[in-house]
């Protein structure tokens, strides 16, 4: 993240990046938490590996169908295509 946003090719905050790193360190201090915690509740790892492994791929398409990839900045290789089909 931080090469890419130095780099220009993804605007990520610009100076605001260690705020971002900060909240990508919570988000991923809490996955862990919750899937030690599941895994707990669970009593089985097989289980709760499958299980988990379902809502990651869901929350995965959820979250590419509410954030579009042209929004993340103009350098995208995909943003010309965008642009092609919109016309």
């Amino acid at each position: 993240m931080i090469i890419f946003n130095s780099m220009g090719l993804v605007n990520y905050g610009k100076s605001n990046i260690d705020y971002i790193l900060l909240l990508d360190l919570a988000l991923v201090t809490f996955s862990i938490t919750f899937g030690g915690a599941f895994c707990v509740l669970m009593q089985n790892e097989d289980i709760a590996t499958k299980i988990l492994n379902l809502v990651i791929n869901i929350f995965a398409i959820l979250s590419g169908l509410f954030f579009p990839m042209y929004i993340f900045g103009e350098k995208l290789l995909i943003y010309p295509l965008y642009l092609q089909f919109q016309k």
